[in-house]
């Protein structure tokens, strides 16, 4: 990589998915080649077919330290994929706890919804994931968040069965007698 920085490539050259070498790096959370692209100034927010960026591609694969190279550059926390997926809400719904703490830390918006208003809070608990529900919920995640059926992250928790994530909800006082559009 070095003798390719030395004879000054193109760092944003982009593949048939537009990805370009940040992606790839990110993808596979190589943190070293991901601080060599950026101190050769590759550009950080570029977005794939997909629209995701090398922050989706880190925290959708839960590459923590990739994570945590590229927020020490100036990216857009909160940049929106082809599916209107923020980095976060894709960690949360992979159920990787450190990458949603590196991002809540980093200020991301952990109430950033999706296209149907689901929070990474509804998602995390959707999929059973307490360690994430946990982190979310000491960043001050929205508890009792309605996605466009009305349902909170405790309806999701409870239709997935997982008692580990219904009952940290209940102990940060989630709402337990909220009904959805069904009255249930």
């Amino acid at each position: 990589m070095l003798a390719l920085i030395d004879a000054r490539a193109v760092f944003d050259s982009k593949d048939k998915s537009q990805k370009t070498p940040l992606h790839c790096a990110a993808e596979v959370g190589n943190s070293e080649a991901l601080q060599m692209l950026l101190n050769a100034n590759a550009t950080v927010d570029i977005k794939d077919v997909l629209e995701n960026t090398a922050l989706h591609d880190a925290s959708q694969g839960g590459h923590d330290a990739a994570v945590q190279v590229l927020l020490s550059v100036h990216t857009n926390l909160d940049v929106e994929n082809e599916g209107g997926l923020s980095p976060l809400y894709c960690a949360a719904n992979k159920g990787h706890r450190a990458a949603v703490q590196l991002l809540a830390d980093a200020r991301a918006n952990v109430n950033f919804p999706n296209r149907y208003n689901r929070t990474p809070l509804h998602q995390a608990a959707a999929h059973g994931f307490p360690a994430v529900v946990q982190a979310l919920i000491e960043a001050r995640a929205a508890i009792n968040a309605k996605d466009d059926m009305n349902w909170t992250p405790l309806h999701c928790a409870a239709d997935e069965g997982d008692t580990a994530c219904l009952q940290l909800l209940v102990d940060a006082n989630a709402t337990v007698d909220g009904k959805d559009d069904d009255r249930q």
